[in-house]
């Protein structure tokens, strides 16, 4: 009775190695199908920071310009439009004269991160 109790003790032991080994190979499936999703968001994550950082970055850059073109004395900064995109800043808007229209391209082209400066600024009465 014992021979008999002792081969099914073992045959038990086998048979559960054997679910066993079955589950853990499933379980390193899962956990490469988890591994291997992550890995894809992880990707899609860092596009978004990168697209996400472009934006913070181009709004730094106005935000950069504004502030200079306003403490500048010798222009008047309220009639000028900024808007940067990919680091290329785009001025517009209308002063006084031409060389507030120079000078606001050159506060713009002085700032860091700017890449390029299209100044569509108009002078007012055409002078």
């Amino acid at each position: 009775m014992r021979k008999y109790a002792f081969s099914a003790v073992i045959a038990a032991g086998i048979g559960c190695t054997a679910l066993g080994l079955a589950a853990c190979q499933q379980k390193q499936s899962s956990g490469q199908k988890i591994k291997q999703g992550a890995q894809e968001i992880g990707q899609g994550i860092k596009q978004g920071t990168s697209e996400t950082g472009q934006f913070l970055s181009d709004s730094t850059i106005t935000v950069k310009i504004k502030s200079k073109l306003a403490a500048n004395q010798g222009l008047s900064s309220f009639g000028i439009h900024v808007e940067t995109n990919k680091g290329v800043v785009t001025l517009s808007g209308s002063v006084d004269d031409d060389s507030e229209r120079r000078l606001a391209a050159q506060v713009a082209r002085g700032t860091d991160g700017v890449k390029g400066v299209n100044n569509n600024i108009t002078v007012k009465n055409g002078g």
